[in-house]
């Protein structure tokens, strides 16, 4: 799986707690993905889809539709626990990066 590049500045802003539990979060659920924080990377603000995630990182979805609904199952459930971390912006962080996950997984179908 690919880095999963998300912007530094927001990245930064999260606790080291929070941080760890996302990147246990996106890396359990979308095959060992890894967070790393970068200028250029989707910011918060961006409130991405995965196929919005998918046209910014100029990637499409592969033809393999079981291999496109396993990324998506996986996303949903990555997403779920998200939702758990209960700070609002740890929630964004975390579903913008498993956006960003299931959108390079579903260009490997």
């Amino acid at each position: 799986m690919a880095d999963i590049v998300v912007n530094d500045s927001d990245w930064n802003s999260l606790s080291s707690d929070v941080q760890s539990r996302i990147q246990s979060i996106v890396g359990q659920q979308l095959s060992g993905a890894v967070i790393v924080p970068d200028p250029g990377g989707m910011s918060l603000a961006d409130s991405i889809s995965t196929d919005q995630a998918a046209l910014a990182l100029g990637v499409t979805a592969g033809g393999n539709q079981p291999c496109i609904d396993a990324c998506n199952s996986a996303r949903d459930i990555a997403t779920a626990a998200c939702a758990l971390l209960g700070d609002p912006r740890a929630i964004a962080a975390c579903i913008v990066a498993t956006q960003i996950a299931a959108a390079i997984c579903r260009s490997q179908c």
